[in-house]
């Protein structure tokens, strides 16, 4: 979102008092995907020729989908390159908090011509839930031996740099003054990190992951197993989280929540 998407976006929202997710979603339908449109990267839409008003693909199917009931303080993005694929390509949640900011819960990026890989389901089909309820070590391996990182079952698309600054944008135009993120992995806090994201809290369960190769090289040179490290996540599946303030960037990841359902 170049300054221009920005300005506009800020002067709906100090025309229509729209503060917070709740609000946006109390819009009218068109004007209202328009808005949440802003949070997809352009780039997409290029990539696999959706038209960026009618959310349509090339055989005319609509493939966007924005899930933002009136009375909740949510927000669900869904973006497929045809209506019966099994993984978006984009997929973004964000919710407002308890305390009047806006969350990142979710962002999942993938590219529909790679290898799958069904980490997110085990070997009886029962969803893992991103492995904070359970695992699927085989297809952990092979994604792992493929280069991916936890939680992916596919390639992504590389496009978080294109993402920030819209999310970041939007965030400013509401007025708000800081936009949370919540790691599902170890590896997603670190690329929060480079963006300039702090933590609000779980820094030092990140650094206790980030000891776990060197001991794991120290176990394999004495011959004991090791077990595969720990996809990021605290106690109980709890999250690391960060923050990330507007203008000034000083954000902050967030923390210790469940996945959802």
């Amino acid at each position: 979102m170049g300054t221009a998407g920005t300005d506009k976006l800020e002067s709906l929202f100090r025309a229509e008092r729209l503060y917070n997710i709740h609000a946006i979603n109390q819009l009218p339908l068109e004007l209202k995907e328009a808005v949440y449109r802003e949070l997809i990267p352009d780039g997409l839409f290029r990539l696999f020729s959706i038209d960026d008003a009618l959310f349509i693909n090339q055989d005319g199917e609509r493939v966007v989908d924005f899930i933002t009931p009136r009375q909740a303080g949510f927000a669900i993005i869904e973006m497929r390159t045809r209506p019966t694929d099994r993984d978006c390509v984009f997929f973004l949640e964000i919710e407002d908090t308890a305390f009047f900011k806006i969350d990142i819960n979710f962002l999942i990026v993938n590219d529909p011509r790679s290898p799958r890989f069904d980490t997110d389901v085990d070997t009886a089909g029962r969803r893992t839930k991103f492995a904070t309820v359970r695992r699927n070590i085989p297809e952990e391996i092979k994604a792992m031996e493929a280069g991916l990182a936890p939680g992916q079952v596919r390639r992504g698309l590389r496009l978080f740099r294109d993402f920030a600054p819209l999310a970041l944008g939007f965030v400013e135009a509401m007025g708000q003054d800081m936009v949370i993120a919540e790691p599902l992995a170890y590896n997603n806090a670190i690329i929060f990190e480079s963006y300039g994201f702090n933590y609000i809290r779980g820094r030092r369960k990140m650094e206790e992951i980030n000891r776990v190769p060197a001991r794991g090289r120290a176990l394999r040179e004495t011959g004991r197993q090791h077990p595969l490290p720990p996809s990021g996540h605290g106690e109980n599946g709890a999250r690391p989280s960060l923050g990330h303030p507007r203008r000034h960037p000083g954000r902050a990841l967030a923390g210790h929540r469940d996945v959802p359902r």
